[in-house]
């Protein structure tokens, strides 16, 4: 679906919009680029992007002050193509949330040792022969990402449609279960730190809502 013909309809209208989150890829436009600043309160964006060229437009257009969550999934998997944080690497971020394509993650990193206020990562389309955990090790830190809860990492989608979590090493799995903060990980309901940084960070109301089991 073309990126214009579905969001120029919505541009003179849901000026209090503060999530946006579209199933299906859009790709590239017919006309003119949808006017994103009738969004001012827009905070959380979820989107499947054919080209990163879609990514750049959108992230020029809004101030990076703005963005609470961006799950931009730039489907192009060309190693050599540009990163879609290219040219605002630099800039103030106050990101809670972040999800991007292993080809992003690989060209901005070291970005994610500043966004000190990540919640929840997410990392699509990981090659098999990946070191994607080794690399998320230097540019993550329990002391330094104290508010980190969720890390998702995923592989291609297999025959049956299912996206398989990346697996981790020993040592990455050390590395995780020293997070006092860290819930959310590759095969974390198995391991009993995560089940108690969930019951610290929990509060009342939503254990009542949602009751804990816990199993031997």
């Amino acid at each position: 679906l073309p990126i214009d013909v579905l969001l120029k309809p919505l541009t003179t209208c849901l000026e209090h919009l503060q999530k946006f989150r579209v199933e299906g890829t859009l790709h590239p436009g017919r006309g003119e680029f949808p006017d994103w600043s009738c969004w001012p309160n827009l905070a959380y964006l979820s989107l499947e992007l054919a080209t990163v060229e879609l990514a750049h437009h959108i992230l020029a257009s809004v101030p990076t002050t703005q963005w609470r969550g961006l799950n931009l999934m730039v489907l192009d998997d060309d190693p050599d193509r540009e990163g879609m944080f290219k040219g605002l690497e630099d800039a103030d971020w106050r990101l809670k949330q972040v999800g991007m394509h292993y080809v992003d993650f690989v060209k901005h990193a070291d970005m994610l040792k500043h966004f000190h206020g990540l919640v929840k990562l997410t990392v699509k389309h990981v090659p098999l022969d990946s070191s994607l955990w080794p690399r998320l090790k230097e540019v993550l830190n329990p002391n330094s990402h104290t508010q980190l809860q969720t890390i998702r990492c995923y592989h291609e989608m297999d025959s049956t449609g299912l996206e398989n979590e990346v697996e981790v090493s020993k040592d990455e799995l050390a590395w995780l279960l020293t997070w006092p903060t860290l819930i959310h990980f590759t095969h974390s309901n198995k391991y009993l730190p995560s089940w108690w940084n969930r019951i610290r960070q929990s509060k009342l109301v939503d254990l009542a809502a949602h009751p804990l089991k816990l199993t031997h």
